[in-house]
């Protein structure tokens, strides 16, 4: 294995998922996250889950009885390598809000830790991950559909994707990159090609585009 960016610190399972949930890393090992329970990762091992953070793990940190606390900005930074801060500031400039009743907006701050982000994006990837709204005290089947549609109306236009012919899976993860208008050139073929060939790495961006989605992709745009 070469060098690693990456951290050490302790890791679990996204606190909206309810299943276990396993990783093979490029070391060969497989890395398993039971709900609620933190493991402690090297530097290695935390690079192998990189693309995993947010999503379907979380960066947490302990007290002096054991007891987890969720660093959400910590698992933003981790995952992208920036500091916490610049990641913070960055998540504030792009948010896209939510335009939901009251009742529904005091539902999402009352369950924020877990979603990743309290954007459309970030709810749409704990739905994503196989997370059940039904699952979250006060989500009645009328405040469910008003979310379903209020996140149906937000989400990106993939229309450009999809007619250059990347399969559906993969535009679901381009789309869920999409938080603003810093990065609306993912939803444009012409414009990832240009990124691309200007030295961009698409297996850095989140939501499950690792190095073999990344791939996959670019054979989709037809870049070699």
């Amino acid at each position: 294995m070469g060098e690693t960016n990456a951290p050490a610190g302790k890791v679990m399972r996204h606190p909206g998922i309810k299943m276990p949930f396993q990783r093979t890393i490029p070391t060969g090992e497989v890395l398993r996250f039971e709900p609620g329970v933190p493991v402690e990762l090297d530097s290695i091992q935390m690079e192998g889950v990189l693309n995993d953070l947010g999503t379907a793990l979380v960066v947490v940190e302990t007290d002096n009885k054991g007891r987890p606390r969720i660093d959400w900005d910590l698992t933003k930074a981790v995952r992208d390598n920036e500091r916490p801060l610049a990641r913070r500031e960055a998540a504030e400039q792009a948010e896209v809000a939510f335009e939901l009743s009251d009742a529904l907006m005091d539902l999402l701050e009352l369950h924020a830790d877990s979603f990743v982000e309290m954007t459309p994006v970030g709810v749409q990837a704990f739905l994503d991950d196989g997370g059940k709204l039904e699952s979250l005290d006060g989500f009645t089947p009328e405040l469910q559909q008003e979310l379903l549609d209020a996140l149906a109306a937000k989400m990106p236009d993939v229309s450009l994707l999809v007619a250059a012919g990347v399969p559906d899976d993969l535009v679901e993860k381009l789309a869920a990159n999409v938080t603003g208008e810093a990065n609306q050139w993912l939803l444009d073929p012409d414009q990832i090609r240009a990124k691309v060939a200007a030295g961009f790495k698409l297996d850095r961006l989140g939501h499950g585009i690792g190095p073999v989605a990344a791939k996959k992709i670019l054979q989709a745009l037809g870049i070699e």
